[in-house]
C-alpha cells in the first residue's frame, strides 16, 4: 500500500495497456501474509509503510480509459 499503488505508477501501466490495446486488468490486494515468511529466513519484517493501510487500487483511472478491473 503507497508502494506501488501510486497514482503516477498507475497512470505508467495504463499507458503501456492502452498501447497494447490491453483492456481488462485483474488486480491484486497486498497480501499481508508476506511478512510470516521473513523469520523463515532469519531476518525481521520492516517494511517501509504500513502494511495495515488499505491498497488504493485508482479504479477511476482505468475506467477513463476503457479498461475493466477485477479485483481478486
Amino acid at each position: 500500500p503507497g508502494v506501488i499503488d501510486t497514482e503516477e505508477n498507475l497512470s505508467g501501466i495504463i499507458q503501456i495497456m492502452c498501447r497494447e490495446q490491453v483492456f481488462y486488468a485483474e488486480l491484486l490486494p497486498y497480501n499481508k501474509l508476506a511478512g510470516s515468511k521473513y523469520p523463515l529466513c532469519g531476518r525481521r519484517y520492516q517494511p517501509d509503510f504500513d502494511p495495515e493501510q488499505p491498497p488504493n487500487p485508482h479504479s477511476e483511472l482505468f475506467l477513463q480509459h476503457g479498461i475493466k478491473i477485477k479485483i481478486l
